[in-house]
């Protein structure tokens, strides 16, 4: 039993002997007036702890797109709150379209090829499942483009050019079960 329990029980039981004894002067009523004060204190105190605990773990992802990953371009995801997000979806799509929910390799590459990608640059994907827990301060590389340092500028261009045409969406939640929803653009 919490604290709250035990204390609303203990003033219901003062009130209640206090009215059976049939002792009632002005003592009696100043120690009710204070017991049921203190009820309505405990009450509110634990609903800002609540609140605060709320709080202090609430999740916020952040998509970070075209990013240097490792040296590499990339797409990174990282979890900047300080609760651990739950993610519930990631979609992926080109131009402002859905095009894939929990995108597998596959659809990296049809995208990839839709979008004009050099065939010639590799790239190493990451993906995400429904329920898998980012950690606060952890980060995820969903692409990375491999050797993007020993690119022609033209090449850089283009896979500037693939990234900042993805749209990433993830849908995600708190411990508490609190929903939300993060877009790249």
């Amino acid at each position: 039993m919490d604290t709250l329990q035990v204390q609303v029980i203990d003033t219901v039981q003062i009130v209640s002997n206090y009215l059976q004894s049939g002792d009632m002067n002005i003592g009696t009523w100043v120690t009710i007036f204070i017991a049921i004060i203190a009820l309505c204190f405990s009450i509110w105190q634990g609903w800002q702890t609540r609140k605060h605990n709320r709080l202090s773990v609430t999740p916020n992802i952040d998509i970070s797109l075209p990013k240097r990953v490792r040296g590499n371009l990339g797409i990174s995801i990282k979890n900047t709150g300080t609760g651990p997000a739950i993610i519930d979806a990631i979609s992926i799509g080109v131009k402002g379209e859905i095009l894939y929910l929990f995108p597998t390799e596959e659809n990296y590459e049809k995208i990839f090829i839709n979008l004009g990608l050099d065939k010639s640059i590799s790239y190493r994907i990451v993906t995400l499942n429904e329920g898998i827990y980012i950690e606060p301060r952890h980060v995820f590389y969903l692409i990375e483009f491999m050797n993007s340092k020993t690119l022609s500028k033209d090449a850089v261009q283009n896979v500037i050019n693939v990234l900042m045409n993805i749209r990433i969406e993830i849908k995600y939640k708190s411990i508490y079960k609190e929903k939300f929803i993060k877009c790249s653009k």
